[in-house]
């Protein structure tokens, strides 16, 4: 190496000045894909990004993505995840020429405000550190980052939404990188049509899946229970992660908190805490994966169409169980809330003031769907029908018993139950439901018990007792309640847009003990007012 001769009097800040231009210069010279880190993906990290910490399980994700043609990881939340999906996606699309890095989601939120919002922000922080990466980062996640490189070849890195086969088709070249996030919730038939991309990438060939682990059927459980060795299995728990103090990664307060809301015997806890499949799930009436879908649902629904509360009054017992408010506009349930020892008057007023802050002007009245089977219901909706007599146009109340039996059902034996079933069948149409530890644990806790023969000899699904869900919960479930009387009635988002004048009991038995679903009478209105003659 040559000496270089320096100037008499130079002073050691010339001499940092003068390493720190010929540092800038190389950067900036520096092109991609490069294979400068081709086998060094901490390097690459390092010197593109600046990132230097890492938990035990990002390191064990990188280092499997480098060795190993298949990853599969299942994972609790925030164990750092979607920030290792990011990176290696990126050091795929700066390493490789004609580089494929696709990430699929199940969700549109998922892919593109959460994955691909994680590749924004690194290469955004890349152009601040000196390393631009070059090409194009488009706003639309389906155009993604694209690089037309010297020789015309192109890189290209993008997002695809999880809804069918056909949204696989189009991707192939020499170097394929497919990056799962959330598969339990990507279908099987999308899993096997990208799949097929890897036919030609004869340089380099990735496949790469992480996700809660929230089913226990599917490609994605299979993979952590093949015996053949195709897949590198991963098992990653935030309590794990919370050992590492690292920004973004599950801390010990937060663990704590979850503990203490789901039990650390639940579900919710096995599935999104310990990384663990939910074994037991097959009785439930709304599985973890559901509710899982639903809350990611909340981030893209719009909140639009009739205004519709739901309303659990608290028991007269001494079991202090709260009173539930859930606020739900078309395929959305805004938020659901819960007061304790409040009486009729007061929930009265919470409703009127829920009202104002929610309607707009000149909407149609809104519907109130309070839940009369105790004492306190029907005490409260003798209060609002005090209001509504002063205040005609201020809301429609739709009185619903659930303990009553569901006449002209011919799949639920008790309304209790229709409930249930309605807010399932909402779920899995689509609709959103608020990211709430109470709710979410509520709404997992129903089990279907033995069915329940009417006397036309059909068998009818019935929900296990409200006895036995606070058995199981130590508190009633009343937000999950709420927030099934706030979708009851729900049909595609258009039933309660239908409904002029809520008949008082035009779907009820003229007879307590007559259950000939087959009657015409008999046909069920969601908005009738049930028990009455």
């Amino acid at each position: 190496m040559a000496l270089q001769l320096l100037r008499p009097n130079t002073s050691p800040f010339q001499l940092f000045a003068g390493a720190c231009r010929r540092a800038a210069d190389a950067v900036t010279t520096l092109t991609f894909p490069t294979d400068r880190w081709r086998d060094d993906i901490y390097g690459f990290a390092e010197e593109v990004f600046g990132i230097t910490e890492y938990s035990d399980g990002q390191r064990e994700m990188i280092d499997s993505f480098l060795r190993n043609r298949n990853t599969t990881v299942r994972s609790g939340h925030k164990c750092g995840k979607t920030f290792v999906l990011a990176l290696l996606a990126l050091w795929v699309w700066c390493t490789f020429p004609e580089a494929r890095s696709v990430l699929s989601a199940a969700t549109e939120y998922q892919a593109d405000t959460v994955d691909f919002g994680q590749v924004q922000r690194l290469y955004r922080i890349a152009a601040n550190r000196g390393y631009p990466l070059g090409g194009t980062l488009y706003e639309s996640p389906r155009k993604g980052l694209i690089a037309v490189d010297p020789d015309g070849s192109t890189r290209r890195l993008w997002c695809v939404i999880a809804r069918s086969p056909e949204a696989a088709a189009g991707i192939s070249g020499p170097c394929v990188a497919l990056f799962g996030d959330e598969v339990s919730g990507q279908t099987d038939e999308f899993l096997t049509a990208i799949g097929t991309s890897l036919g030609g990438a004869n340089v380099f060939a990735r496949v790469f899946w992480i996700s809660n682990p929230t089913q226990t059927s599917g490609k994605f459980y299979d993979s952590h229970f093949e015996a053949k060795g195709v897949w590198h299995k991963i098992h990653l728990s935030s309590l794990d992660a919370a050992k590492f103090k690292i920004p973004g990664l599950a801390t010990l307060d937060w663990l704590n908190e979850r503990a203490q809301d789901w039990g650390v015997d639940s579900a919710e806890w096995k599935v999104r805490i310990a990384g663990e499949f939910p074994i037991g799930q097959e009785g439930k009436v709304i599985s973890v994966h559901l509710i899982g879908e639903g809350q990611q649902a909340w981030n893209v629904q719009p909140y639009e169409g009739r205004l519709v509360l739901g309303l659990d009054p608290a028991s007269d017992s001494e079991n202090s169980d709260m009173t539930a408010l859930a606020v739900r506009r078309g395929m959305l349930v805004k938020r659901v809330l819960g007061r304790a020892n409040i009486d009729e008057f007061q929930i009265a007023d919470w409703i009127c003031d829920t009202i104002k802050e929610e309607r707009t002007a000149k909407e149609r009245m809104p519907l109130v769907v309070v839940d009369a089977s105790g004492p306190v219901g029907a005490r409260t909706i003798t209060e609002l029908e005090r209001r509504l007599s002063k205040s005609p146009t201020t809301f429609e109340i739709v009185e619903v018993r659930s303990d009553k039996i569901a006449y002209g059902n011919r799949d639920c034996h008790s309304i209790r139950s229709a409930l249930w079933l309605s807010m399932r069948e909402f779920l899995r149409a689509g609709g959103g439901i608020p990211d709430d530890q109470r709710l979410s644990t509520e709404l997992n806790v129903a089990e279907f018990s033995e069915k329940v023969a009417g006397k036309d000899g059909k068998a009818r699904n019935e929900v296990q007792s409200k006895k036995e869900m606070r058995r199981l919960l130590k508190r009633s479930p009343d937000y999950a309640d709420a927030c099934n009387l706030a979708v009851w009635g729900w049909d595609g988002g258009q039933a309660e847009e239908a409904i002029v004048d809520v008949p008082r009991a035009q779907a009820v038995a003229t007879r307590i003990d007559d259950d000939d679903v087959c009657s015409p009478q008999h046909g069920l209105d969601p908005y009738s007012r049930w028990g009455a003659a």
